[in-house]
Parts: structure tokens; C-alpha cells; sequence
């Protein structure tokens, strides 16, 4: 039995179609998946490559590096205080009637225009701490860095107007900065900017090194992040250390002096 060209050339385009259906489908999924994974990790590097991380925030600056090897009972990590910023307090200025007359005096008008609690507000002030490394809240510090190292990037946006949009995006004046030095020296970053219309996630980016496309790709994150960065210092400290904070305020220094005693008084 013959079978017609016809026939032969739609049984070879089956195969060659199947064969190619069992490639892609089968055995090219595995590759796809972790391709897939790569591009949207925030970061791809361990946990344990990290050897710090400084957190930048809009109150305080905080350097978290790693206490190697820790003792028995001793923290993970230890914390430097860098600096707490004090928020700006501004003062809204009241409106000028709109009837005001124009027939001012001569002493008014030598005065200044501005009131003195409209003046321009300085920059918040920084206070600089003491850089003595105290035991920092493991759980905490290691959840951030889980965050930035395992998590996933919902979506990623390729911005057209670089200037624009990270001013749109937050990225300007962000609400935290995260630092990670490597322990082969490498530096990364990571910017978190403001949440997106339905505070579903916030806006980020990352900086790393030999990467071509950082300052284009926006990503958006999970608002866990934001949660993890934005914690008072309190917070970061373990719970030991607090109370031996509390302890050498509440103990009096070698120099404070000591109360005089009360005269007693005559006897009549």
C-alpha cells in the first residue's frame, strides 16, 4: 500500500510539530521557570553574602554588620547608630485680608513683610549618636534582609521619562534606602519610593554593580518592605541592650555632684 506525497509530508509536519511541542513544553519548562524567577528576585545573592546593610530613612540612619563569630547568647548583628534626624516643624502662615488698605505707615513698611512665624523652616537638624556597636534585634534585621533577598518583584516598568517619573515614582526623596555590602566587597542598593495608586505596592529600585539598565527599570515590591525599614530605634535594639541603655541614664556619672547636706537649724 502507497501512500500519496500528500499524506507523507502532513504525517512528517505532525511529528516535527509534536517533537517540537515535547521540547518547549517538557523539557524547556524547568529553564523558563527559573529564568522567569530570576527576573523578578529583587536580588540575586544569599542572605549570607551580606556582610551589612546600612538603612536610611527620613528619621535616622542605622549600619547593621554582622558579629563574627557570635558568642553564646550574644546577637547576630550589631547596630550603629549614625544619625537620628529631627523632623521639620512648619508653620502655616496666615492669609492677608483682601480689604487691606494700601495707606500703611511709615513704621509698618520699615518692618519686614514676612512674619516671624512664616519664616522659611531650616532643614531638619541631624543629630550625630555615639557609633558604639550595641546588639541589634536579629529577627528584625533578618527579616529585611530575607525580604530583599528572596522576594519578588510584582511588576517591573521600563520608564521613558527617567527625570520625570522618578520624581513621580518617589525615587527622589525616597522613603528608605537600603545599603548591602558584600563580602566580597560589592555594594548594592535599594530604593524604596512611594506606594501606587491602590497602596497595593510601593516603587523601588536597585542598584548593583555591572547592571546597564538600573537607572530605567522601576520595579514595584511588596509594602513588607516598607514595613520592615520603617521602624523606630527602639525597635531595632535587642530588648538586654535597651534596658542597659536605661540602666547608665538612671546611674549617676563619677562627676555629677553630690547634694549638701541641709544645715540644721539652731537650736533656741
Amino acid at each position: 500500500m502507497k501512500f500519496q506525497r500528500s499524506t507523507l509530508i502532513l504525517l512528517l509536519s505532525a511529528l516535527l510539530l509534536g517533537g517540537f511541542v515535547y521540547v518547549y513544553e517538557i523539557q524547556g519548562a524547568p529553564q523558563r521557570e527559573a529564568a522567569k524567577s530570576r527576573q523578578q528576585q529583587i536580588f540575586s545573592f544569599p542572605a549570607a553574602d551580606v556582610q551589612s546593610l546600612t538603612v536610611t530613612t527620613k528619621t535616622q540612619t542605622l549600619m547593621f554588620e554582622r558579629n563574627n563569630p557570635p558568642k553564646t547568647n550574644q546577637s547576630k548583628w550589631l547596630m550603629k547608630v549614625i544619625a537620628v534626624r529631627q523632623e521639620t516643624q512648619q508653620t502655616t502662615c496666615p492669609a492677608k485680608p483682601a480689604d487691606a488698605t494700601s495707606n500703611e505707615t511709615s513704621n509698618e513698611t520699615s518692618e519686614t513683610s514676612t512674619p516671624a512665624n512664616c519664616a522659611t523652616p531650616s532643614p531638619a537638624a541631624t543629630k550625630v549618636q555615639e557609633n558604639k556597636p550595641i546588639p541589634a534585634q536579629d529577627n528584625y534585621v533578618d527579616y529585611l534582609l530575607n525580604l530583599l533577598t528572596t522576594g519578588k518583584s510584582e511588576h517591573k516598568i521600563l520608564m521613558s521619562d527617567p527625570v520625570k517619573q522618578r520624581r513621580e515614582f518617589g525615587l527622589e526623596a525616597p522613603q528608605a534606602t537600603v545599603e548591602l555590602k558584600l563580602k566580597n566587597q560589592e555594594t548594592h542598593r535599594f530604593i524604596l519610593g512611594n506606594p501606587n495608586f491602590n497602596n497595593s505596592a510601593y516603587y523601588a529600585q536597585i542598584q548593583s554593580p555591572n547592571s546597564k539598565t538600573e537607572n530605567l527599570e522601576v520595579l514595584l515590591v511588596s509594602t513588607d518592605l516598607q514595613n520592615a525599614v520603617a521602624r523606630p530605634l527602639s525597635d531595632w535594639k535587642k530588648e538586654d541592650s535597651q534596658q542597659q541603655d536605661k540602666n547608665s541614664k538612671e546611674k549617676p556619672s563619677a562627676n555629677t555632684p553630690k547634694p549638701k547636706p541641709t544645715p540644721k537649724e539652731d537650736s533656741q
